[in-house]
């Protein structure tokens, strides 16, 4: 089944011809950052690096870079199917589907798809201690020119609250600082910041695994904003419609997917100030640098016996975040418009970079762009959007060249942009200067009362004519 495991994902990849094995000799630094670029550019299949020069662990890239791979992690589902199956009853209130979600969540382990825990782990088949671990020895992919630091980008990190009663799952760029030491940071929603807090305010370590190449359905509910204190393991089980098997970390009273390829536990103390580690990105080329890292100090590695790595190749867009973004938002499009009636659609374009979306909508009232913006700004998993264009709900959001002639000819900048300001930007920095300010453009057709009394007009012609054109087309020769 899918979200068994990566080695199970990988299988059904290559039978789906969705993988690809490099098996020449291959520098694992900017070599494999360049091969994957182009693949992914190009919209191919995942990478299989078998023989890397400098790295004994094989590698695997572009493992989630398209939507039908992240509907086979789900099970081949279409992936607007994945989220009509997550809300149930689609002509359910939100108020109903809100206390399913509920439901769900009370039923913790007596719920058919919560984890299941085992005894024998494949993640803990090696296991070093302290003394042994060598974060250096990670084959970190350089996208980057000229960086300090190596990098294990889009890391699931496994942490909870100080009483232990919720866990949570958190996707992570993680900073390899030396042999035993890694740097993270968080955004001021993300779950793991309230889990740093119960334990900052107690002064005491908080214990963290980071899972490398765990089941795909859980780097996906990792990458999501689920729902307040649900736990990721019974989300991650949710997207793929099977639980997932969890075994608990030698070291730490953490429960971590048992089927990863590799395990790293480790503790964050209050007492420790916070890593200044200059000149590394913040999770895309176009990404805002700054602000300290919590230490990781890791006492312990697991393994499997011969680990395969996931490696996330974060270069210039198209790349493999932004198609898991993607992936995430026709997912969860459904249950959005539970909350937001008039959303059509939601997409991130491939010329932008991280935090930029565009989103159709049903326009019925002037000025609506700005209760719809102010609603996706409203919602978890879309208030990192720090450029929204709305257009009208008959666009294709797909169609580069149909969004930009919307902004072009619909939006005025004395009107039809607006600003509002949010929580910081830059995860570590959260004095003012580092606030972030969401932009929105209003593309849509304007209404009379949003042009002084004068309605736009699109450029045309009528749709019987169209049809009769498209009848008659083989008439005019012009094929």
């Amino acid at each position: 089944m899918p979200g068994t495991s990566l080695r199970s994902f990988l299988e059904q990849l290559e039978a789906a011809g969705q993988l690809r094995r490099v098996q020449v000799k291959v520098a694992v630094e900017q070599e494999v950052a360049e091969i994957t670029r182009r693949v992914c550019h190009a919209g191919g299949p995942a990478l299989w690096f078998e023989n890397l020069s400098d790295s004994s662990y094989p590698v695997v890239t572009n493992l989630l870079g398209s939507q039908r791979r992240i509907a086979l992690a789900l099970g081949g589902e279409d992936l607007r199917a994945v989220g009509r199956r997550l809300l149930g009853d689609e002509t359910a209130s939100p108020a109903s589907f809100l206390q399913r979600w509920k439901n769900v969540l009370q039923a913790g382990g007596d719920h058919p798809l919560a984890p299941r825990p085992v005894t024998t782990a494949a993640c803990q088949q090696v296991v070093r201690p302290g003394r042994d671990v060598d974060l250096q020895a990670l084959p970190a992919v350089e996208w980057l020119p000229q960086k300090q630091y190596a990098c294990l980008p889009n890391s699931t990190v496994i942490s909870s609250d100080l009483e232990g009663q919720q866990r949570h799952v958190t996707a992570a760029d993680l900073v390899i600082r030396d042999r035993k030491t890694l740097g993270i940071r968080w955004a001021p929603h993300q779950w793991i910041a309230h889990d740093w807090e119960t334990f900052q305010q107690a002064g005491e370590k908080m214990p963290v695994a980071v899972a490398l190449g765990g089941p795909p359905p859980l780097t996906l509910t990792a990458q999501a904003a689920i729902p307040a204190h649900c736990d990721g393991y019974l989300c991650a089980g949710l997207l793929a419609d099977e639980p997932l098997q969890i075994a608990t970390c030698r070291s730490l009273a953490l429960q971590i997917p048992a089927e990863a390829e590799m395990v790293l536990e480790g503790y964050i103390d209050p007492a420790e100030p916070r890593l200044a580690l200059k000149g590394v990105p913040d999770g895309s080329a176009g990404g805002q640098p700054g602000g300290g890292y919590h230490a990781i100090e890791v006492a312990v590695a697991t393994s499997r016996t011969q680990p395969l790595l996931p490696v996330a190749v974060l270069s210039k867009p198209p790349n493999e975040k932004l198609h898991i973004q993607r992936g995430l938002a026709q997912i969860f499009l459904p249950i959005w418009q539970q909350a937001i009636p008039e959303l059509v659609d939601l997409h991130y374009p491939d010329f932008a970079a991280e935090g930029m979306a565009v989103a159709s909508f049903h326009k019925t009232f002037p000025f609506q762009a700005r209760q719809i913006a102010s609603a996706l700004w409203g919602q978890a998993a879309t208030m990192d959007i720090r450029m929204l264009v709305l257009v009208d709900q008959q666009t294709d959001l797909r169609d580069d060249q149909e969004v930009g002639y919307r902004i072009t000819a619909h939006v005025d900048p004395r009107q039809d942009i607006f600003f509002r300001e949010g929580p910081p930007a830059v995860p570590g920095r959260e004095d003012d200067r580092y606030h972030s300010t969401h932009v929105a453009l209003d593309a849509t057709t304007k209404l009379p009362a949003e042009r002084d009394g004068q309605a736009e007009v699109e450029p045309g012609t009528d749709q019987q004519t169209r049809l009769q054109v498209d009848q008659r087309w083989s008439e005019y020769g012009l094929d």
